[in-house]
């Protein structure tokens, strides 16, 4: 597991976990199997996390060592997971 200590470090997991997210959703669009409300969904699912990963862009990019959690004992979080250790 890699911590998030940094902005960038933040950014890079999230945006991990949205293209995860993202593809998964468009690879189970691509059956024909799945109709309906449930294809429905899996746009929805797809096209918010597209959504996310472009407000991820707009993160300030000078900022990226800034570290996270500076009044804590540690790391905000680790990959995966998401809470404190």
């Amino acid at each position: 597991m890699h911590p998030i200590l940094t902005l960038d470090d933040l950014v890079h997991a999230l945006n991990n976990s949205l293209s995860v997210i993202s593809g998964h959703a468009q690879h189970l669009l691509t059956k024909p199997a799945i109709a309906g409300a449930a294809r429905e969904d899996l746009m929805i699912i797809h096209e918010q996390a597209e959504h996310a990963a472009k407000l991820l862009d707009l993160a300030p990019r000078g900022m990226g060592q800034t570290r996270l959690g500076a009044a804590t004992d540690g790391p905000v979080a680790a990959v995966p997971g998401g809470t404190r250790p």
